[in-house]
């Protein structure tokens, strides 16, 4: 694993029991209502009776996604032929210490997916909470932002990565071929 997932899984790990820590503490502050649903606009416009299960849905979920996609991520290096990218069969036919850059590539990606799952889930039960017991009536500028950035970086990013990494694993090819004809 590479210092920087490393660094950005543990970030992870903090950043989870943080808001879990959160939403247990603020559990017995909330009123008898709750917000469940935010509209296209952004409003609350579900509401919900306090229970458990009403506030720590969003939690559960976006813990379990959260650690569902690290759980990949990390499993990355031993099973690289269950993940779909472009390149793949040309990918799986480099001999290991060639791939192992491309895989820590695409586990490197998958965490990034990961924070930004984590951070979203977490961004719009904070905003559940302030809707709750404050005035505010919908999701904050945060929440729009990290959705934002998010879908955003999806759109935008995913495609670049995946033409990026279709190429890397080409010319990884091309260096391994060049360097046989040359041994020959």
């Amino acid at each position: 694993m590479s210092a920087a997932r490393r660094f950005l899984v543990l970030l992870d790990i903090a950043l989870m029991l943080a808001w879990i820590t959160m939403a247990i503490v603020v559990y017995d502050r909330l009123p008898a209502s709750i917000p469940t649903h935010f509209g296209p606009s952004g409003a609350a416009d579900a509401f919900a009776d306090r229970s458990i299960g009403s506030w720590f849905a969003l939690t559960t979920i976006g813990v379990c996604v959260t650690s569902m996609v690290l759980g990949l991520a990390h499993i990355a290096h031993r099973r690289p032929a269950m993940y779909n990218v472009p390149g793949k069969e040309e990918m799986l036919s480099l001999p290991q210490d060639a791939r192992r850059p491309f895989v820590e590539q695409l586990a490197m990606f998958m965490t990034v997916v990961a924070t930004g799952v984590m951070l979203l889930f977490a961004a719009i039960q904070f905003d559940m909470w302030r809707v709750a017991t404050t005035d505010q009536r919908g999701l904050s500028a945060v929440s729009w932002s990290v959705m934002g950035v998010f879908f955003c970086g999806m759109l935008l990013g995913l495609p670049v990565w995946l033409m990026r990494f279709q190429r890397g694993v080409s010319a990884a090819h091309r260096t391994l071929a060049a360097g046989a004809r040359r041994g020959l």
